[in-house]
Protein backbone atom coordinates (compact mmCIF):
# COMPACT_ATOMS: atom_id res chain seq x y z
CA UNK A 1 0.00 0.00 0.00
CA UNK A 2 1.27 3.40 -0.12
CA UNK A 3 2.51 3.75 3.42
CA UNK A 4 5.08 0.86 2.95
CA UNK A 5 8.47 1.06 2.52
CA UNK A 6 11.15 -1.67 2.30
CA UNK A 7 11.46 -0.88 5.88
CA UNK A 8 8.00 -1.61 7.69
CA UNK A 9 6.61 -4.03 4.85
CA UNK A 10 8.17 -7.28 6.66
CA UNK A 11 6.34 -6.02 9.90
CA UNK A 12 3.11 -6.42 8.37
CA UNK A 13 4.38 -9.61 6.74
CA UNK A 14 5.58 -11.21 10.22
CA UNK A 15 1.99 -9.82 11.43
CA UNK A 16 -0.33 -11.77 8.65
CA UNK A 17 2.07 -15.42 9.17
CA UNK A 18 1.68 -14.57 12.84
CA UNK A 19 -2.52 -14.83 12.52
CA UNK A 20 -1.49 -18.44 11.39
CA UNK A 21 -4.89 -18.46 9.35
CA UNK A 22 -5.76 -21.69 7.07
CA UNK A 23 -5.77 -19.43 4.16
CA UNK A 24 -3.89 -16.22 3.24
CA UNK A 25 -3.30 -13.73 0.29
CA UNK A 26 -0.96 -11.17 0.10
CA UNK A 27 -1.80 -8.72 -2.78
CA UNK A 28 -0.31 -5.20 -4.51
CA UNK A 29 -3.30 -2.46 -3.87
CA UNK A 30 -4.60 -1.74 -7.71
CA UNK A 31 -6.30 0.69 -8.49
CA UNK A 32 -9.19 0.54 -10.65
CA UNK A 33 -10.63 2.73 -13.26
CA UNK A 34 -13.70 4.58 -12.05
CA UNK A 35 -12.82 4.07 -8.20
CA UNK A 36 -12.09 7.28 -6.05
CA UNK A 37 -8.63 5.65 -5.14
CA UNK A 38 -7.79 5.69 -9.08
CA UNK A 39 -8.80 9.00 -9.87
CA UNK A 40 -6.59 9.77 -7.04
CA UNK A 41 -3.63 8.73 -8.27
CA UNK A 42 -4.33 9.42 -11.58
CA UNK A 43 -4.78 13.25 -10.55
CA UNK A 44 -1.50 12.86 -8.86
CA UNK A 45 0.39 11.36 -12.08
CA UNK A 46 0.94 8.19 -10.88
CA UNK A 47 -1.35 5.56 -13.06
CA UNK A 48 0.90 3.47 -14.89
CA UNK A 49 -0.94 4.20 -18.39
CA UNK A 50 1.22 2.20 -20.51
CA UNK A 51 0.71 -0.85 -18.06
CA UNK A 52 -1.47 -3.53 -20.19
CA UNK A 53 -4.58 -4.11 -18.38
CA UNK A 54 -3.49 -7.77 -18.21
CA UNK A 55 -0.72 -6.94 -15.75
CA UNK A 56 -3.60 -5.35 -13.56
CA UNK A 57 -3.95 -8.24 -11.52
CA UNK A 58 -1.87 -7.55 -8.03
CA UNK A 59 0.33 -10.55 -7.89
CA UNK A 60 3.43 -9.36 -9.70
CA UNK A 61 3.47 -5.41 -11.45
CA UNK A 62 1.56 -1.93 -9.40
CA UNK A 63 0.03 -0.04 -12.00
CA UNK A 64 0.49 3.17 -10.20
CA UNK A 65 4.28 4.17 -9.47
CA UNK A 66 5.36 3.87 -5.39
CA UNK A 67 7.54 6.00 -4.19
CA UNK A 68 9.42 3.71 -2.27
CA UNK A 69 9.83 0.58 -4.39
CA UNK A 70 11.72 0.18 -7.62
CA UNK A 71 9.78 -1.92 -10.52
CA UNK A 72 10.96 -4.92 -9.51
CA UNK A 73 10.52 -5.02 -5.87
CA UNK A 74 6.56 -5.22 -5.10
CA UNK A 75 6.80 -9.38 -7.22
CA UNK A 76 9.82 -10.10 -5.15
CA UNK A 77 8.37 -8.85 -1.81
CA UNK A 78 5.04 -11.14 -2.76
CA UNK A 79 6.96 -13.75 -3.13
CA UNK A 80 8.86 -13.77 -0.35
CA UNK A 81 5.53 -13.24 1.73
CA UNK A 82 4.11 -16.41 0.32
CA UNK A 83 7.03 -18.49 0.71
CA UNK A 84 7.45 -17.20 4.46
CA UNK A 85 4.24 -18.17 5.20
CA UNK A 86 4.15 -21.30 3.72
CA UNK A 87 7.23 -22.94 5.34
CA UNK A 88 6.24 -21.42 8.44
CA UNK A 89 2.48 -22.31 8.71
CA UNK A 90 2.71 -25.41 6.06
CA UNK A 91 0.38 -25.83 3.24
CA UNK A 92 -3.25 -24.82 3.61
CA UNK A 93 -4.50 -28.04 3.35
CA UNK A 94 -2.95 -29.03 6.55
CA UNK A 95 -4.07 -26.17 7.76
CA UNK A 96 -7.74 -27.21 7.12
CA UNK A 97 -7.28 -30.44 8.25
CA UNK A 98 -6.16 -29.27 11.55
CA UNK A 99 -8.94 -27.11 12.00
CA UNK A 100 -11.69 -29.12 11.45
CA UNK A 101 -9.93 -32.04 13.51
CA UNK A 102 -9.44 -29.51 16.46
CA UNK A 103 -13.53 -28.04 15.99
CA UNK A 104 -14.31 -31.64 16.36
CA UNK A 105 -11.94 -32.14 19.32
CA UNK A 106 -13.53 -28.85 21.14
CA UNK A 107 -17.53 -29.72 20.31
CA UNK A 108 -16.68 -33.02 21.97
CA UNK A 109 -15.62 -32.19 24.86
CA UNK A 110 -18.73 -30.47 25.62
CA UNK A 111 -20.92 -32.48 27.98
CA UNK A 112 -24.56 -31.24 26.91
CA UNK A 113 -24.93 -29.84 23.23
CA UNK A 114 -28.04 -27.90 22.15
CA UNK A 115 -29.02 -28.51 18.41
CA UNK A 116 -27.26 -26.03 16.94
CA UNK A 117 -23.81 -27.60 18.43
CA UNK A 118 -24.57 -31.13 17.65
CA UNK A 119 -24.99 -29.86 14.19
CA UNK A 120 -21.82 -28.22 14.34
CA UNK A 121 -20.37 -31.14 15.92
CA UNK A 122 -21.21 -33.28 13.07
CA UNK A 123 -20.32 -31.42 10.27
CA UNK A 124 -16.91 -30.97 11.75
CA UNK A 125 -16.55 -34.17 12.26
CA UNK A 126 -17.41 -34.90 8.24
CA UNK A 127 -14.56 -32.15 7.14
CA UNK A 128 -12.08 -34.08 9.71
CA UNK A 129 -12.42 -37.25 8.33
CA UNK A 130 -12.34 -35.88 4.75
CA UNK A 131 -9.54 -33.45 5.45
CA UNK A 132 -7.29 -35.64 7.23
CA UNK A 133 -7.22 -38.29 4.36
CA UNK A 134 -4.75 -36.13 2.69
CA UNK A 135 -2.43 -36.26 5.96
CA UNK A 136 -0.31 -38.81 5.06
CA UNK A 137 0.45 -37.50 1.45
CA UNK A 138 1.21 -34.42 3.18
CA UNK A 139 3.53 -36.01 4.98
CA UNK A 140 5.19 -37.58 2.25
CA UNK A 141 5.64 -34.66 -0.08
CA UNK A 142 5.84 -32.36 3.10
CA UNK A 143 7.62 -28.53 2.18
CA UNK A 144 10.02 -28.85 4.92
CA UNK A 145 10.32 -31.53 8.22
CA UNK A 146 8.32 -28.94 10.13
CA UNK A 147 5.59 -29.86 8.27
CA UNK A 148 6.19 -33.57 8.11
CA UNK A 149 6.26 -33.79 11.31
CA UNK A 150 2.89 -31.84 11.76
CA UNK A 151 1.00 -33.75 9.37
CA UNK A 152 2.04 -37.06 10.83
CA UNK A 153 1.07 -36.13 14.14
CA UNK A 154 -2.22 -35.11 13.16
CA UNK A 155 -2.91 -38.36 11.78
CA UNK A 156 -1.86 -39.75 14.61
CA UNK A 157 -4.44 -37.76 16.09
CA UNK A 158 -7.08 -38.41 13.04
CA UNK A 159 -6.70 -42.55 13.74
CA UNK A 160 -6.95 -42.08 17.64
CA UNK A 161 -10.39 -40.35 17.31
CA UNK A 162 -11.39 -42.12 14.11
CA UNK A 163 -10.27 -45.09 12.77
CA UNK A 164 -9.90 -45.51 9.42
CA UNK A 165 -12.20 -47.90 7.18
CA UNK A 166 -10.80 -50.30 4.51
CA UNK A 167 -12.27 -47.57 1.70
CA UNK A 168 -10.59 -44.75 3.39
CA UNK A 169 -7.44 -46.42 3.46
CA UNK A 170 -8.06 -46.67 -0.27
CA UNK A 171 -8.53 -43.19 -0.50
CA UNK A 172 -5.44 -42.47 1.05
CA UNK A 173 -2.92 -44.60 -1.08
CA UNK A 174 -5.32 -43.21 -4.25
CA UNK A 175 -4.30 -39.78 -3.23
CA UNK A 176 -0.94 -40.74 -2.60
CA UNK A 177 -0.39 -42.07 -5.96
CA UNK A 178 -1.98 -38.52 -7.87
CA UNK A 179 -0.01 -36.15 -5.52
CA UNK A 180 3.17 -38.57 -7.01
CA UNK A 181 2.03 -38.32 -10.55
CA UNK A 182 1.66 -33.98 -10.22
CA UNK A 183 4.93 -34.19 -8.32
CA UNK A 184 6.77 -35.67 -11.86
CA UNK A 185 4.63 -33.77 -13.66
CA UNK A 186 6.22 -30.81 -11.84
CA UNK A 187 9.90 -32.20 -12.15
CA UNK A 188 9.41 -32.72 -16.26
CA UNK A 189 7.20 -30.20 -17.07
CA UNK A 190 7.52 -27.74 -14.26
CA UNK A 191 3.96 -25.85 -12.51
CA UNK A 192 3.12 -24.03 -15.86
CA UNK A 193 -0.37 -24.83 -17.16
CA UNK A 194 -1.84 -23.76 -20.51
CA UNK A 195 -5.68 -24.84 -21.22
CA UNK A 196 -6.25 -26.10 -24.59
CA UNK A 197 -7.98 -23.05 -26.76
CA UNK A 198 -12.00 -24.63 -27.27
CA UNK A 199 -13.23 -23.93 -30.74
CA UNK A 200 -16.65 -24.96 -30.99
CA UNK A 201 -18.03 -24.94 -34.76
CA UNK A 202 -22.27 -24.97 -35.00
CA UNK A 203 -24.08 -27.15 -37.58
CA UNK A 204 -25.08 -25.06 -40.42
CA UNK A 205 -23.52 -22.48 -39.61
CA UNK A 206 -22.80 -21.30 -42.81
CA UNK A 207 -26.78 -21.60 -44.03
CA UNK A 208 -27.65 -19.07 -41.07
CA UNK A 209 -25.00 -16.45 -42.66
CA UNK A 210 -26.05 -17.08 -46.15
CA UNK A 211 -29.72 -15.60 -44.88
CA UNK A 212 -28.53 -12.67 -43.35
CA UNK A 213 -29.22 -9.17 -45.12
CA UNK A 214 -25.79 -7.93 -46.81
CA UNK A 215 -25.12 -4.95 -46.69
CA UNK A 216 -25.31 -2.35 -49.11
CA UNK A 217 -22.57 0.07 -50.14
CA UNK A 218 -25.19 2.60 -49.48
CA UNK A 219 -26.03 1.88 -46.08
CA UNK A 220 -22.15 0.79 -45.16
CA UNK A 221 -21.63 4.66 -46.83
CA UNK A 222 -24.19 5.81 -44.46
CA UNK A 223 -22.71 4.17 -41.45
CA UNK A 224 -19.06 5.63 -42.34
CA UNK A 225 -20.49 9.49 -42.66
CA UNK A 226 -21.88 9.03 -38.54
CA UNK A 227 -18.92 7.92 -37.21
CA UNK A 228 -17.25 11.32 -36.42
CA UNK A 229 -20.41 12.31 -34.74
CA UNK A 230 -20.78 8.88 -32.64
CA UNK A 231 -16.82 9.21 -31.99
CA UNK A 232 -17.91 12.56 -30.76
CA UNK A 233 -20.64 11.79 -28.66
CA UNK A 234 -18.72 9.12 -26.71
CA UNK A 235 -15.39 10.66 -25.92
CA UNK A 236 -16.52 11.95 -22.80
CA UNK A 237 -16.55 8.57 -21.50
CA UNK A 238 -13.64 7.37 -22.82
CA UNK A 239 -11.70 10.15 -21.63
CA UNK A 240 -13.48 9.46 -17.68
CA UNK A 241 -12.42 5.85 -18.47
Amino acid sequence: MEHHTPENMQQDIDFLVGLESDFVQFMLLTPLPVTALYQRHQRLGWIKEDLPFEEWHGQKLLNYRHPAFSEAEPESWINRAFTQDYHRNSSSMYRVAETSLRGFEWLAAIPERDACLQARLEQFEAQAREYCLMLPAIARFAVNDLERSRALALNERALRLFGRMPAEQAMVLAVIALVGRWQLHLNLFGDQMQPKTIVTHYRNSHQVLRWLPRPSSHSVQKVLSQLPAAAALLAPFFHHW
